[in-house]
């Protein structure tokens, strides 16, 4: 029973929008590659599932809103890219990374957050809080309405939203579909095929 309703919960997320989070394991296995390549790091499926967790874990809050509000996004501004998406609150954690397990670990876990924080910060979504909490600003970039938003965002290729103006922008042109639309996105399409190409590259250089 408690097996069925883990896999239904996991399909609950998989429709809010989990899929994206896709991109971000792909570029962890692109940084165990890398590390395999230039540094010689064994790469083990201990490594690589560390890579996939550090990779994942900003989007923590993204559980915590779905589970409090059983959706994510839309025309609100709730838990999501909130503290978990505060680059700052990672420094001590790698830091703590360094000490325990050495300069290879620091290497991944700091790699695999950076590249979770580029992605959450270019044409989707509200961007991230680079400076928090010196700058409250959101930063992003190539950003504009995309599919499934009322148009009026027009293309710039970086902004410096501030906290008031992200929440007059979500309420304006927030799209309470955006999961669904983001499936028939061309970015929903250049993200799988980033994913699969990386993946397929991957196991042809792991023999677990």
């Amino acid at each position: 029973m408690l097996i069925c309703e883990i896999t239904r919960w996991f399909i609950k997320l998989y429709k809010k929008g989990v899929m994206r989070m896709f991109l971000d394991i792909g570029l962890a296995l692109l940084i165990c590659m890398g590390a395999n390549s230039f540094l010689g790091v064994e790469i083990t499926l201990k490594i690589v599932i560390w890579a996939v967790i550090f990779s994942l874990l900003p989007d923590f809050d993204f559980l915590i809103e779905f589970a409090i509000h059983k959706s994510v996004g839309g025309r609100f501004m709730r838990q999501h890219r909130k503290i978990t998406h505060y680059p700052i609150i990672y420094i001590p954690i790698v830091f703590m990374i360094w000490i325990v397990w050495g300069k290879v670990w620091l290497l991944v876990a700091g790699l695999c957050l950076l590249a979770h924080f580029v992605h959450d910060s270019m044409i989707m979504g509200w961007g991230v809080q680079w400076g928090w909490p010196v700058s409250k600003r959101h930063i992003i970039f190539f950003r504009q309405s995309v599919l499934g938003e009322t148009l009026g965002i027009p293309f710039k290729f970086f902004r410096a939203w501030s906290p008031k103006k992200v929440e007059w922008l979500v309420s304006e042109y927030g799209d309470p579909s955006w999961v669904k639309n983001y499936f028939i996105s061309p970015i929903f399409f250049i993200e799988m095929i980033f994913f699969i190409l990386i993946i397929t590259k991957f196991f042809d250089c792991v023999n677990f």
